[in-house]
Parts: structure tokens; C-alpha cells; sequence
């Protein structure tokens, strides 16, 4: 636990204090909070993926047919849910607004099919589990996501210090993500991660199994120079990976690390050298490492 301390610590350093929204503490109760939110995920995972799931196969979209009135659900009541990670729950935020959403997917990954969302004016892609979930799983099944999410911004925070220490012109930026809890009755609700909706042409830069692009380009450089730095920075205990998203602006990251805590995609080990063995460094993994 003494790297994830000196993570934990520098977090700290680089964010002045307020990177964390949800911790108010020293650092030594930041370290019991990420050991049990850490404990709460591992065990959670076991729960979840020693139970072998079905698939739910879906009639998808196109992607652009978000943009005709026909297709979307008449208006639910939905309520936005943060995640707090110093207790790893969800918080409400608000009270229930009209949410509206498409009845198909337009994409369909690995884990999770994607929607699209409006909730007033803001485009939000939703996503849900591929997974015939059990009823009392779907919500915990979100905190893989969220976890993920939390963990990439703070690890961004360091990184964007680092590349200004280093006079490098640039950022990187992860989207937020939320839940929404839709009700569907009185006492039943579909719970829906979102991240609001990128405009503009959209990249993937590596995957969590080792695929890298080979786009000769400054965005793809500090894309690959991010996911390693992430794990020489964190002890070589976890890796952020599969970037993707508009320019610098990223969304749905996933996790590696040693204990595989980040949900079904976390590989571990051999995601870590999965992506080692593809990397080749350059100028931006220089200005950080």
C-alpha cells in the first residue's frame, strides 16, 4: 500500500488540495479510504464475474438516427447519482428531472451498450451492461465505471503538471461521468452511466489488450505517453488505458491494476504488458518520465 500512499500524495501536491472533491482529509485517511473502496471493488468483482451471464443481443442504430424525432423514449423521470469515492457510494444530486432516450443502442463494446440521452439541453451517451444483470447488480455493476473515471482524472491532474513543468503546450481532460437512475415504476429504476456527448471527430488511441495506433500525430504521442506514465507513476501497480475520445478530451477510461479492482476489462498484469510490449516511447514520455 506504500505506492498507492505516494500516489495518493502527489494527487494531493498537484491538485492544491481540490482535485478530490469528496476528500477532505490527510492523506493517511485517503489511504484507508482507497484500501476499502479498493476491498468494496475486489469483492465486488468476484461477486459479479464468477457468475457466468448472458448475453442481451439487441437491434442497434445508426449512429446518426439520434438526430430524427423518431426513436426516443417518451420522457422518464431520471435522477442524477454521483460517486463519492472516500465512501463508494452513490450520492443523489438534485431531484428527478425529464430524461429521454433513444430505444436503441448506437454502439455496442465489449462490456456495455451505448445510447444516446437528452436531458434538457445536454446529449449525454448512455451506457448499460451487455450483461442479462441481476436487478440488485445493475447499480454496483456502474461503480467499476465510476471508479475508473476517478481514478483517470486525478491521475490527468499529474500528468497535465508534469507536461507544464516540462514548457509542453498542452492538457489532457476525462469527461465527467454520472449515473442516471431512470424510473420505470413506482419501485423499479434502470440505471444508465453517462458522460456527456463529444462533438467532433472521434479517436481511439489504445485499447486495454494492447492494440496502439500508429497515427504519427502530437495527440496520439501524448495519448501513449499518458498510459505509461500512469503506470511508471503509480509503482507500476495500475495503468490507464484505452484512450479515446475528441482531441485531448477523453472519455470511458479503463483501469489496470495489479489486483484487478477496475471491473471485467481489468486485465492486470497481462494488460500491462500487453501494452509495454507494443509501446514505443516518445518525446512526451521523455518530458514526463
Amino acid at each position: 500500500m506504500d505506492g498507492m500512499l505516494e500516489l495518493l500524495t502527489d494527487l494531493a501536491k498537484a491538485g492544491n488540495g481540490t482535485f478530490h472533491d469528496c476528500f477532505e482529509a490527510n492523506v493517511r485517511k485517503m489511504e484507508a479510504t482507497f484500501s476499502a473502496v479498493s476491498t468494496t471493488f475486489t469483492s465486488t468483482r468476484t461477486t459479479i464475474s464468477t457468475k457466468k451471464k448472458e448475453k442481451i443481443n439487441l437491434d442497434m442504430e445508426d449512429a446518426d438516427a439520434w438526430k430524427l424525432p423518431s426513436g426516443w423514449s417518451h420522457w422518464y423521470q431520471g435522477l442524477i447519482l454521483t460517486y463519492c469515492a472516500d465512501n463508494d457510494t452513490f450520492t443523489p444530486k438534485g431531484t428527478e428531472q425529464p430524461v429521454s432516450l433513444r430505444e436503441k443502442p448506437f454502439a455496442k463494446g465489449g462490456e456495455r451498450y451505448a445510447y444516446h440521452l437528452r436531458k434538457h439541453y445536454i446529449h449525454y451517451v448512455a451506457k448499460e451492461s451487455i450483461y442479462d444483470e441481476a436487478y440488485n447488480d445493475r447499480l454496483r455493476f456502474h461503480k467499476s465505471n465510476a471508479k475508473s473515471h476517478f481514478f483517470a482524472q486525478n491521475m490527468a491532474t499529474i500528468f497535465n503538471s508534469k507536461l507544464e513543468k516540462a514548457g509542453v503546450q498542452h492538457s489532457i481532460q476525462f469527461v465527467d461521468s454520472i449515473v442516471i437512475r431512470i424510473r420505470l415504476s413506482p419501485s423499479t429504476f434502470r440505471y444508465l452511466s453517462c458522460e456527456e456527448w463529444l462533438e467532433g471527430h472521434f479517436t481511439k488511441y489504445n485499447s486495454n489488450n494492447g492494440w496502439l495506433s500508429e497515427k504519427e500525430d502530437f495527440k496520439n504521442f501524448i495519448a501513449q505517453a499518458f498510459t505509461h506514465f500512469s503506470y511508471e507513476f503509480s509503482g507500476k501497480r495500475s495503468m490507464v488505458c484505452d484512450i479515446q475520445g475528441v482531441g485531448l478530451k477523453f472519455t470511458d477510461p479503463q483501469i489496470h491494476s495489479v489486483d484487478k479492482e477496475f471491473g471485467r476489462g481489468d486485465l492486470g498484469q497481462e494488460g500491462f504488458e500487453q501494452f509495454m510490449a507494443s509501446h514505443k516511447c516518445n518525446e512526451f514520455c521523455r518530458a514526463v518520465l
